[in-house]
C-alpha cells in the first residue's frame, strides 16, 4: 500500500494504520514552540540516520504516519516529504520498556498531535500491555497511560529505542481500557499553562475497547465504561463525538466537562440512532452496518461515514430532534431531512425511467408446510392454499422468493379472496432488515408494501386458514418502486412509466416527470403521515414548471373532501397548498427553472417558503389523519396530472424546520441543480473507509474502495480514483491518505 500527500503528489510505500496532518500553526502559540527546542536531546541527535532525517527543527507541518510497528514523522514543509523522525517498535524478545511500546502483538492503531505533544495509541489482546503514549517534544519525554495507571518514561526522545527497566509508575488515573482505537485532542478554555512548556495543557479523549477515557488538563483521567468505541473526535463546542462498535446508536455526543458529575453516560449525552422505534435520541437515516469511519466535528455540523455512505448533519442545539441530516451514497443524495422524517424520495441519480411492470414471473417457491395441497407454480400470480388436518394447531403456509435484481426497491401487493384471521400473519419477510414487515391478516383488501431488495432471500410468507380443509386464494404481484431513503423505507409504488432526466446538463441528480392518468407514484396508506390538528409537519420538494397547465405535486385525501392535504400548481408560476380549513396561494414561483418549496405547520400556523423565503402564512388546525394513499404527480382520484412539470427531492416530516433551517436547506441543495453538479460518492462503493474534514478549506473528504470523494456541502467537487483503505487526514489543503 502507499501513503499519499496529495497536495504535492508524493507517494511513500508504507502500510499505514492511521495518519495525521499536524499543522503546528494551529497550536496555542501558532507553532512558536518549535523555536524553543535547542536544549532537547532530539534537536541535538545525529542527523541523517535510519531514524532521523536531515533537519533539526520540528516541521511547521508534520505528517504523522502510524504503521503497525512504526511511528514515522515526515517533513511536510518539504515538497518531497522526507522522513524527519522514526519511532521503532520492539521485537518479540523485548525485555524492558522503551519510550514507545508496540509491535505485531501490540500494534499501533491511532495517532494525533497538539501543542508539541504527539500521541500514539495501540491495542492488544491484553489491554495492560497497550495504551496511550503522549510524546512531549518540549519536555523531551513520554507518559504512557494504561489500564493500571500512567507511567513516566525515563528515556529522552533521542534514546527512544533504548531498552531500560527504569520507569515511574502511578496507580491512579487509569484509562478504562488499554486498547486505544482512536484519539482526539483539544485545548479547553482556561486550560492551565504547563510550566515546563509554556503552553496550555491539552485535553485528550480516547476511544477504547472498554469505553471512553478523557485525560483532563489537570492530569486526572475520567472514564465512561461500556462497550467498545470505534472512533472519537472533538468539535468546536468542546464535545466529544463517538461511534460505538456494537451499540444500537450510531453516534454519541457528550460535553468535555470539567465537572466529574458530568462524565457519565446519563448526563449531558445526546445520540443519533438508526432505530427510531427504540432510541431515546434523535436518529440518523437507515444505516447498513456499524460505523467504520471517524466522525468529524465542526461548527454546526457532524459527519459520519459507514458501510451505507456518508451522513452530513446540521444540529439544532436547542432541540436535537429537529436536526438536519443528508445521506449520500454512490447512487443517491437525499438532500437534507429534518427531524422525524417519514418519507424521503425522488433522490436517485440513475436516469433510467422507472416502470411499474408486474415482475411476478420471476418468483419461485422456496418451501411449504402444513398444507394438504396448493396450486402455486413458479411465477404464479393467483393460487390457492388448502389446509391439512393440523390447521387448528398451526396454519399452513407457502414461502415464495422474489428473484428480482438486487439494489432496487419493490412494491409487493397481496389480495385474498376471503377475510380471515390466520394462525400467524401473512407477511413480507425482508432478510435485509431481519424483520417481518407485512401485516396482512383479517382482510381481503389489496395490501401493498415497498421494500429495498439488497438480499437474495427476500420474499413473502402466505398463510392459509386455521380451519382444517379450508381453501384460501391469493393474488400476488411485485413491481419496481421508487425508494424511500428515510429510516422508514416505505417507498412509492410505480404506476405506468415515470421519466427520469438529469436536473441540469451533466448533473447527477434526476427529476421525475411524465405524469398522467396512467403514470404516477403512490404510497399505500401509511399511518406515519397521519397528522392531528395540533401536530407539526413539513413537506419539502424541488419542482420545475415548463407550462401553464394546472397539476398536482402531491395529494392525500379522504375522498369526500373532509380531510385533505394537497399541493398543486394553479399555473406556471402559481402554487397552492390546500387543506379544507385553509389555503395558501403563491403567485410568483420561478418559471422554467428548478425551485424549492417547503410547507410547514407549527403552532397552528401553516406556512409556505419558496427558495428559502417565506411567502405566506395562515392559521391551520386541519386533522390530517387520512386513511388514504399518498399520490405524487396527480390528484387523489388520478386526475389533474402534472403534465408539464418535474419533481425531485420530495420529503415529508413530522417535524417543522425553522426559517433558518429552510434557508440553509435551500442554499445547500441549490448547487445540486447546477450544470455538471456531482451529487454522490465517486464510483460504485458505498462503504466509507475513512473520513476527514479540512476546516481550512471547509471540504469533506470521504474515502471508499473507488477513491476519495471531496464534498463542498452536499456537492462533490473533486475525486481521486485510487482506493482508500484505512485513513485520511486533511489540513490546509494537505491531504494524506492510505
Amino acid at each position: 500500500m502507499a501513503i499519499k500527500n496529495t497536495a504535492v503528489d508524493v507517494t511513500i510505500a508504507v502500510t499505514a494504520v492511521d495518519t495525521f496532518v499536524y499543522d503546528t500553526r494551529k497550536d496555542s502559540d501558532g507553532g512558536a514552540w518549535r523555536k524553543r527546542t535547542q536544549h532537547t536531546s532530539w534537536y541535538n541527535e545525529t542527523l541523517n540516520t535510519a531514524t532521523r532525517g536531515s533537519r533539526k527543527e520540528f516541521p511547521t507541518v508534520a505528517v504523522i504516519v502510524a504503521e503497525s510497528g512504526t511511528l514515522t514523522i515526515y517533513d511536510g514543509d518539504d515538497p518531497s516529504m522526507p522522513m524527519w523522525m522514526v519511532f521503532n517498535g520492539f521485537d518479540a524478545a523485548w525485555a524492558g520498556p522503551m519510550l514507545v511500546l508496540f509491535n505485531s502483538n501490540r500494534p499501533a492503531e491511532a495517532t494525533s498531535a497538539l501543542n508539541g505533544i504527539v500521541c500514539l495509541g495501540n491495542i492488544s489482546g491484553n489491554d495492560s500491555e497497550s495504551g496511550l503514549f503522549a510524546i512531549s517534544f518540549l519536555k523531551d519525554s513520554t507518559i504512557r497511560y494504561a489500564s493500571y495507571g500512567p507511567q513516566q518514561r525515563i528515556q529522552t526522545i533521542a534514546d527512544r529505542d533504548v531498552i531500560t527497566p527504569n520507569q515511574a509508575y502511578n496507580g491512579a488515573y487509569t484509562i478504562v481500557n488499554g486498547s486505544v482505537h482512536d484519539i482526539a485532542m483539544t485545548v479547553l478554555p482556561n486550560a492551565p499553562i504547563d510550566s515546563a512548556t509554556g503552553l496550555p495543557v491539552p485535553t485528550i479523549a480516547l476511544a477504547t475497547n472498554g469505553g471512553v477515557s478523557v485525560i483532563k488538563d489537570d492530569g486526572s483521567v475520567h472514564s465512561l465504561s461500556g462497550g467498545a468505541i470505534e472512533t472519537i473526535s472533538i468539535n468546536d463546542r468542546h464535545e466529544f463525538i463517538t461511534t460505538p462498535t456494537n451499540y444500537s446508536d450510531t453516534m454519541l455526543i457528550k460535553p468535555l466537562s470539567t465537572s466529574d458529575a458530568n462524565l457519565d453516560w446519563n448526563t449531558g449525552l445526546r445520540g443519533y440512532s438508526n432505530n427510531p422505534a427504540t432510541s431515546l435520541y434523535p436518529f440518523l437515516s437507515y444505516r447498513q452496518s456499524n460505523t467504520v469511519a471517524t466522525p468529524e466535528g465542526f461548527t454546526f455540523s457532524r459527519n459520519i461515514g459507514d458501510d451505507g455512505g456518508v451522513t452530513l448533519m446540521s444540529e439544532d442545539f436547542t432541540n436535537a430532534r429537529k436536526s438536519l441530516q443528508a445521506v449520500i451514497t454512490s447512487d443517491y443524495n437525499t438532500g437534507y431531512m429534518v427531524g422525524d422524517t417519514k418519507l424521503a424520495t425522488l433522490s436517485d441519480t440513475d436516469a433510467t425511467d422507472v416502470v411499474g411492470t408486474n415482475l411476478i414471473a420471476t418468483s419461485t417457491l422456496d418451501s411449504t408446510d402444513r398444507l394438504a395441497s396448493h396450486t402455486y407454480t413458479s411465477g404464479s400470480a393467483t393460487f390457492s392454499l388448502t389446509e391439512d388436518s393440523n390447521a387448528g394447531t398451526a396454519a399452513g403456509y407457502v414461502w415464495i422468493l422474489f428473484n428480482v435484481p438486487l439494489g432496487k426497491s419493490y412494491a409487493v401487493s397481496i389480495q385474498c379472496d376471503t377475510a380471515f384471521t390466520p394462525d400467524g400473519e401473512t407477511r413480507l419477510v425482508s432478510v435485509t432488515t431481519g424483520v417481518d414487515v407485512f401485516p396482512g391478516q383479517g382482510t381481503t383488501d389489496l395490501r401493498t408494501l415497498t421494500f429495498d431488495h439488497n438480499n437474495a432471500n427476500a420474499g413473502v410468507i402466505l398463510y392459509g386458514s386455521p380451519v382444517a380443509g379450508s381453501t384460501v386464494t391469493y393474488t400476488l404481484s411485485i413491481s419496481e418502486a421508487e425508494a424511500d431513503r428515510s429510516v422508514n423505507g416505505n417507498g412509492l409504488q410505480v404506476f405506468g412509466t415515470i421519466t427520469k432526466t438529469p436536473v441540469a446538463t451533466g448533473a447527477d441528480l434526476v427529476g421525475y416527470s411524465g405524469f398522467s392518468g396512467s403514470n404516477y407514484l403512490e404510497q399505500p396508506y401509511n399511518s406515519d403521515l397521519d397528522f392531528g390538528g395540533t401536530d407539526s409537519f413539513s413537506v419539502s420538494f424541488w419542482a420545475k414548471k415548463t407550462g401553464n397547465a394546472e397539476g398536482y405535486v402531491m395529494d392525500r385525501s379522504a375522498g369526500d373532501g373532509t380531510s385533505r392535504l394537497g399541493i398543486y400548481f394553479i399555473s406556471q408560476t402559481g402554487l397552492s397548498i390546500y387543506t379544507p380549513d385553509s389555503q395558501i396561494s403563491v403567485s410568483e414561483t420561478p418559471a422554467n427553472a428548478w425551485f424549492q418549496c417547503t410547507a410547514t405547520r407549527s403552532g397552528g400556523i401553516l406556512s409556505c417558503f419558496v427558495n428559502g423565503v417565506l411567502k405566506g402564512t395562515v392559521a391551520n388546525a386541519q386533522d390530517l389523519t387520512i386513511g388514504s394513499p399518498l399520490v405524487l404527480g396527480v390528484r387523489f382520484n388520478i386526475t389533474d396530472h402534472l403534465t408539464d412539470g418535474s419533481l425531485a427531492l420530495f420529503r415529508i416530516s413530522a417535524t417543522a424546520p425553522t426559517a433558518e433551517q429552510i434557508a440553509k436547506i435551500y442554499n445547500d441543495e441549490k448547487p445540486l441543480f447546477q450544470e455538471n453538479a456531482q451529487a454522490t460518492l465517486y464510483g460504485t462503493s458505498d462503504a466509507v473507509t475513512a473520513l476527514a474534514y479540512d476546516d481550512d478549506t471547509e471540504l469533506l473528504h470521504a474515502g471508499t474502495s473507488s477513491g476519495r470523494s471531496v464534498f463542498q456541502g452536499l456537492r462533490r467537487v473533486d475525486n481521486t480514483t485510487d482506493a482508500v483503505t484505512t485513513s485520511i487526514s486533511a489540513s490546509n489543503s494537505i491531504i494524506v491518505e492510505e
